[in-house]
C-alpha cells in the first residue's frame, strides 16, 4: 500500500472540488485562500507533507468500508476545518500591528464551508452535533 499515491483519484477530486469553492469567495481572499490550498496540494511542487489532514478519511474508509464518495467529502471538509485552525493559530501568533484583516473572514467561509459540508453528511440528530454542543 502506498499510503499517499493509492489515492491519487480521490485527491484530485478533493482539491478540484476546493478550487472550484474558493472561486466562489470573494475576490479579496483569492490569493490568500489559494496559497492555503497550493500549500498542501500533493500535486503541486513543494507541497507540505502534512497530509494526515484529508488522508485519514480514506485509510479510515478502507477498514469499514465507507462509501467512497463520503470519504471524499469528509477530506474536503478535513481541509477546511485544517485551514481554519491555521489561521486561527496564525491570527493568534501575530505580533502586534502585523494583524492580517482578510484572515479572519477567510477562517470563517472555510469553517462554514466544513460545516455544510458535515450538515449534509450527518442528520441533526447525530451524536456528532450534540457534541459539538457540550
Amino acid at each position: 500500500m502506498d499510503p499517499l499515491h493509492d489515492f491519487d483519484q480521490d485527491l484530485r477530486w478533493v482539491f478540484d472540488s476546493g478550487e472550484n469553492r474558493i472561486k466562489t469567495y470573494p475576490a479579496m481572499v483569492h490569493e490568500a485562500a489559494f496559497g492555503y490550498l497550493n500549500r498542501y496540494n500533493v500535486f503541486r511542487d513543494g507541497f507540505n507533507k502534512n497530509y494526515i489532514c484529508y488522508l485519514l478519511p480514506f485509510w479510515l474508509g478502507r477498514t469499514w468500508a465507507v462509501d467512497g464518495d463520503v470519504c471524499r467529502k469528509i477530506s474536503l471538509s478535513g481541509l477546511y476545518k485544517y485551514f481554519y485552525f491555521l489561521i486561527q493559530d496564525a491570527v493568534m501568533d501575530a505580533p502586534p500591528g502585523e494583524y492580517q484583516a482578510g484572515l479572519l473572514p477567510l477562517g470563517n467561509l472555510f469553517y462554514l464551508d466544513f460545516l455544510e459540508i458535515y450538515r449534509n453528511l450527518l442528520p441533526e440528530d447525530s451524536y456528532f452535533w450534540q457534541s459539538m454542543m457540550k
